[in-house]
């Protein structure tokens, strides 16, 4: 398991190896996203096309603060969009 940390930009080559019997199994994965968890599956395989990446992201950590602030900017939409109403209604009893 590799965390990838607070990078603020895409990996762009994750290269993993490592030596079976004598011989260097390399393979790499492209491009990677950032404030990931990486799972890579070798099971020791000499044939690196075996291998599998698993990538977790995750975002439950920020949606408190997501919905506080699509709560916030829906409640200023909707009073900008109540004043506007009530200048127009305003205007035309004036004429």
């Amino acid at each position: 398991m590799i965390g990838v940390g607070k990078s603020n930009n895409f990996v762009e080559t994750f290269t993993v190896s490592f030596f079976n019997n004598g011989s260097r199994v390399l393979r790499e994965w492209s491009p990677i996203i950032p404030k990931s968890v990486l799972y890579v599956y070798s099971n020791m395989a000499s044939n690196s096309q075996e291998w599998s990446l698993f990538l977790l992201v995750n975002p439950s950590s920020k949606v408190n603060l997501i919905l506080m602030v699509d709560a916030l900017l829906l409640l200023i939409i909707g009073i900008v969009i109540i004043l506007l109403y009530f200048k127009e209604k305003i205007e035309d009893e004036k004429e």
